[in-house]
């Protein structure tokens, strides 16, 4: 089924996009938005419609993205570039590997969507916050499915931990009188993206607001746990002339090895205080600022715990394939050599 998105300033079309045109390129391409990236094919929207391309004439491209906006020639039928992003959140993908997953493109806003059950994972949520800075995005966390909990607020301590400040929303996706603060971010071209794990009810809320038809299923009762209802990262046409980006549920939130995500998510340890030494690991040095605060109950273990996981896992995900072979290539050498010299000892 084709979506009508309408005109250009309802697809998300910002001054920042029609100053990269040039004069020649106003009359001789169409700017168009894309709205879905299948194996084969790309789907785009723009003023007068949407129209699909294989996707092999994107090859000559940088790697593209929902969310991405291309020039077009005139007959629609291939593009001529793409245009420079706003935003783009993207992930390092599963596997030893280090290639680099898009997620989505030019999103001014992202809604991390968890459920008031046993999903609720503090430490999860902090990796989402994290992609979400690192890519220059207002976070906003929505809890769902606040009708079958006793006490939603219970978890609104655990989130003031995460980052002062953080926009919350507490919403019954079936309740429409419990959505009035979520839709004031659904302002006309705004564009949204949401991600969280499946079954926190992220159709259901897409579907009110505004997604027409998507699928929704029940959750496991034992472990709180869903199965996949949306299966490709597809754009939307919502209220106010707003756009959602909604996307499968992600087992696995591996950062893309900035920094400036973290130093935001951490800003709070910070501002504890200047540590004794200027090398200090915040592991067991004398004053050291952040554990004095943990021992003060200023701080949690867990936030000092997870600052420490994301940090060496940023440096890991940082390095290249190239100086992480080289690395590996020294330690195996020192090992050898370690082993020699324990054979030579022997006898």
């Amino acid at each position: 089924m084709t979506q009508s998105f309408g005109s250009l300033a309802a697809l998300g079309w910002k001054p920042a996009f029609q100053q990269q045109v040039s004069p020649a390129e106003i009359t001789t391409t169409v700017p168009a938005r894309i709205t879905a990236v299948h194996k084969n094919a790309i789907v785009l929207a723009h003023d007068g419609g949407a129209v699909s391309i294989p996707r092999a004439l994107c090859n000559n491209l940088p790697p593209v993205t929902v969310g991405d906006w291309l020039l077009l020639y005139a007959t629609m039928e291939s593009p001529v570039r793409l245009l420079d992003r706003n935003s783009l959140v993207k992930r390092r993908a599963a596997g030893e590997q280090s290639d680099i997953q898009l997620i989505a493109a030019n999103v001014d806003v992202l809604l991390i969507v968890t459920s008031c059950n046993l999903d609720f994972n503090p430490a999860r949520l902090e990796r989402y916050l994290a992609l979400a800075f690192e890519s220059g995005v207002l976070p906003v966390v929505v809890l769902t499915k606040a009708d079958l909990c006793e006490d939603p607020y219970i978890y609104l301590d655990q989130l003031r931990e995460l980052h002062a400040g953080l926009d919350v929303e507490i919403v019954n996706a079936l309740d429409a009188s419990t959505l009035d603060g979520l839709k004031g971010f659904c302002t006309p071209g705004t564009t949204l993206a949401m991600v969280g794990s499946s079954g926190v009810g992220k159709s259901t809320l897409a579907n009110a607001l505004g997604v027409a038809g998507q699928t929704t299923a029940p959750i496991r009762e034992d472990d709180a746990k869903g199965r996949h209802t949306t299966t490709v990262c597809t754009m939307h046409p919502i209220l106010n002339d707003s756009l959602l980006i909604d996307m499968p549920g992600m087992r696995e939130i591996q950062l893309a090895g900035g920094d400036s995500g973290l130093l935001e998510l951490f800003d709070d340890l910070r501002g504890l205080g200047e540590c004794r030494f200027g090398d200090c690991t915040h592991t067991s040095e004398p004053g050291c600022a952040l554990l004095e605060a943990v021992a003060s109950g200023q701080v949690s273990q867990r936030r000092l715990d997870s600052y420490h996981k994301l940090m060496r896992e940023q440096q890991h995900n940082a390095e290249s394939i190239a100086d992480r072979h080289e690395r590996m290539r020294k330690q195996g050498k020192l090992y050898k050599s370690v082993q020699r010299e324990k054979q030579r000892s022997k006898t």
